[in-house]
């Protein structure tokens, strides 16, 4: 084909006169392609063969109940888009509409991964990209109803990296387009029973702010304080979880962050009355204390200012039918302890025991929840800390009668028994085919662990795959199976994927003297 011929078939394409086709092989992209490379599934897994592959001008489409094509499905569908393209280096913003599910990849990176049915909702990524060819691909699938998919990227500019990309919807659920869309400063709102912007609801909206900022190595304390529902993502780790309607609160937590660009997310809802967003962080740099601070409650709930504070060297308390101190209350009352703390490398059992109500947090994780009237009661949990600074946080409430307050806590020093399971799984064998099982391990703070960062692959003929070795935590998770999550992927795209329960899917939990398969078909060994 000359030169002529192909500058002309580049303009067709780009215009989207090209037929759809069912193509033979793969549809796949181009260095030098202005337009997509669609392929269309009438299932919602990208699973077969293609029922339609075409050449799309731009990835903007709003199907309502009807159909891409009339040899695709109304619902129950899914769709994969690849281009390259070609930017100078920078910051850039990558934005996502749809209804339902929706992966974005750059250069087989996923940025952002919402593979759930929802109604229309917008979800942004920053991410920085060198000058030259960058591969993006979109994968898409449509459940039932409205079907929209949207994706678009812009570069960042350079006063945007300093400032919050703010997107306000008049929603209570982040759905559909924002109604307002701004650089804020600062997450430092208390709008009171006002409106956040002009076009947009005083009561039943919502907001997401996006930012990358660069942080330098070392652990951050994050503190979100919100009235009602707050969600925060650090570096995609979800680390305050706040979601419900309530008054101005205030969350902390803990990360360590390598070093480097970190993306942030923090995403608000007011339901009625007063509306506040407030995010900050500093270094944890917070000396070890050597007394717990201790605030006293007029009710069993901690709510308002305490009527007493004062430094407790211990948490050990058994006031009987008394009151803590004169100014508080005998029955009714409640307090909190908190304190920084140095620790060994190692495991520990921390003990509670109370008379009535406890909460115990460890770096701002809930891991003892008794929030209930009930007598004389002890508590344990067991967990592994790495050396260094943690903070331990106690909730305690008194109903009537006895009031006991104790806190304690224990190496364990008894051997630890290493237990190990096996999953079976299949993937297509090697060297025919370029695929690969990855599996991740749940850890104790909720984020995951790749047990195998190159993936596992089979040479049997049938696909046939048997894990071995893989470590679970008995002590905590018990005959319930520790979770994990397993993605086949097949010539560089995910096929199959289970335990992902924090975006929707259904609990993967492996058991020891069990064997643990997925739950996609596979063939026996022998094929």
């Amino acid at each position: 084909m000359g030169p002529l011929m192909r500058l002309l078939l580049g303009m067709l394409l780009a215009l989207g006169l090209a037929g759809p086709a069912l193509a033979e092989g793969a549809v796949t992209p181009a260095h030098a392609d202005p337009v997509w490379q669609a392929s269309y599934w009438n299932n919602r897994n990208l699973a077969g063969e293609p029922v339609l592959q075409r050449s799309e001008a731009s990835l903007d489409h709003n199907w309502g109940s009807g159909s891409p094509d009339a040899v695709v499905h109304a619902d129950g569908f899914s769709a994969r888009w690849t281009r390259y393209i070609d930017v100078p280096a920078g910051l850039y913003r990558f934005t996502a509409i749809s209804d339902d599910g929706i992966r974005v990849f750059v250069d087989g990176q996923p940025i952002i991964d919402e593979w759930y049915t929802h109604p229309a909702r917008t979800f942004t990524a920053d991410i920085f990209l060198t000058g030259g060819h960058h591969l993006v691909q979109v994968e898409y699938f449509e459940d039932w109803g409205e079907a929209v998919v949207r994706m678009w990227w812009t570069p960042v500019s350079e006063q945007a990296i300093d400032r919050w990309h703010g997107e306000y919807f008049n929603n209570r659920h982040l759905a559909g387009a924002p109604a307002l869309v701004r650089e804020d400063a600062h997450i430092d709102f208390n709008w009171g029973t006002g409106s956040p912007g002009e076009g947009i609801l005083a009561d039943n909206f919502s907001v997401r702010w996006t930012r990358t900022v660069d942080f330098a190595a070392g652990t951050y304390r994050f503190r979100m304080r919100v009235d009602d529902g707050g969600r925060l993502w650090v570096n995609h780790h979800l680390l305050i979880d706040a979601w419900w309607d309530q008054g101005a609160t205030t969350y902390t937590a803990e990360i360590y962050l390598a070093g480097g660009p970190v993306p942030v997310r923090m995403e608000y809802y007011e339901h009625t009355g007063a509306a506040v967003a407030q995010l900050a962080w500093s270094p944890a740099t917070q000396p070890v204390m050597e007394k717990w601070h201790g605030e006293y409650f007029n009710n069993p709930d901690l709510a308002g200012e305490p009527v007493f504070v004062r430094d407790d060297a211990q948490i050990d308390f058994d006031w009987g039918w008394g009151a803590p101190a004169p100014d508080v209350n005998p029955d009714h009352f409640s307090v909190r302890w908190s304190r920084s703390l140095h620790f060994e490398r190692g495991r520990y059992r921390f003990i509670t025991e109370t008379d009535d109500g406890v909460r115990l947090y460890i770096d701002g994780k809930l891991v003892i929840d008794q929030w209930r009237p009930m007598p004389r009661t002890r508590h344990t949990y067991e967990l592994r800390l790495r050396e260094g600074v943690h903070t331990i946080r106690m909730e305690y409430f008194e109903a009537t009668q006895n009031a006991v307050a104790r806190l304690w806590w224990e190496p364990v020093t008894r051997p630890e028994r290493r237990w190990v399971v096996n999953i079976i799984t299949c993937v297509p064998p090697q060297p025919d085919h370029y695929a690969w099982v990855k599996v991740y391990r749940l850890e104790a703070d909720g984020s995951w662990v790749d047990m195998a960062p190159r993936g596992i692959g089979t040479v049997n003929p049938s696909g046939y795959l048997k894990i071995d070795g893989l470590p679970v935590d008995y002590y905590r998770y018990g005959a319930a199976g520790h979770p994990y999550r397993v993605e086949q992927w097949v010539d560089g795209r995910l096929v199959h994927s289970t335990g992902y329960f924090q975006q929707g899917e259904p609990e993967f939990r492996v058991r020891p003297y069990a064997d643990n398969y997925t739950p996609w078909p596979c063939p026996p060994p022998g094929g």
